[in-house]
């Protein structure tokens, strides 16, 4: 993985983060100069997890990680696979590119599922006997991302080595300047035209 990365940035490719809302199960090619990080090659998901992101995904995009996981089918998209993509910055997307809010997230995703369980019991009891007293209202205080402290904060970077398969984060894994030779090709190996063709397997 990392080697088709650095081959990707080595053919003047750039190889943009993995993303819940765009990103697909292989890299994809995005635009003429551009892929996609595969959500598949995120270490810790697996292609069943995936698989049951895409599905959950056809209905919008995901607004938050509490969205996300009062959606998707928690028997396969369970907390590790969460953590490891909010480690990958999959969800940094949903944050406006707020590298800092991951350290919270990662700290919510606990939450999040808890009120996501929640919201399926209440619904299950609105269902039977109308809706509880109160509950509505403990649910969306819920809703809140956990606090964490300055130190904290930079998260960014600490996590994407290990869930990503690089020896370093997006931004400091190094470029080879150098020209390709005439017997070079000009994509990286694996990858296929179009957008949304199959790329690299992780």
């Amino acid at each position: 993985m990392h080697q088709f990365y650095e081959d990707s940035v080595a053919n003047g490719l750039k190889v943009l983060a993995p993303d819940i809302n765009s990103g697909e199960y292989r890299f994809v090619p995005w635009d003429a100069s551009t892929i996609r990080y595969g959500l598949g090659a995120v270490k810790g998901t697996g292609e069943s997890a995936i698989t049951t992101i895409l599905a959950a995904r056809k209905d919008g995009p995901f607004r938050d990680l509490f969205d996300f996981c009062e959606r998707v089918d928690k028997r396969t998209v369970n907390r590790r696979v969460v953590e490891a993509l909010v480690r990958a910055g999959a969800f940094d997307g949903v944050n406006a590119g707020d590298h800092s809010a991951r350290a919270s997230l990662l700290a919510s995703v606990g939450i999040a599922l808890e009120a996501a369980e929640q919201t399926e019991r209440n619904a299950r009891q609105v269902s039977l006997f109308g809706p509880g007293e109160g509950g509505f209202a403990a649910e969306a205080g819920a809703r809140r991302c956990a606090a964490v402290g300055r130190g904290a904060a930079p998260a960014r970077g600490k996590g994407e080595p290990r869930v990503l398969s690089l020896g370093a984060p997006f931004y400091r894994v190094p470029r080879r300047d150098r020209a390709l030779r005439p017997d070079e090709p000009a994509q990286p190996r694996g990858l296929g035209g179009g957008r949304g063709a199959d790329a690299a397997r992780s």
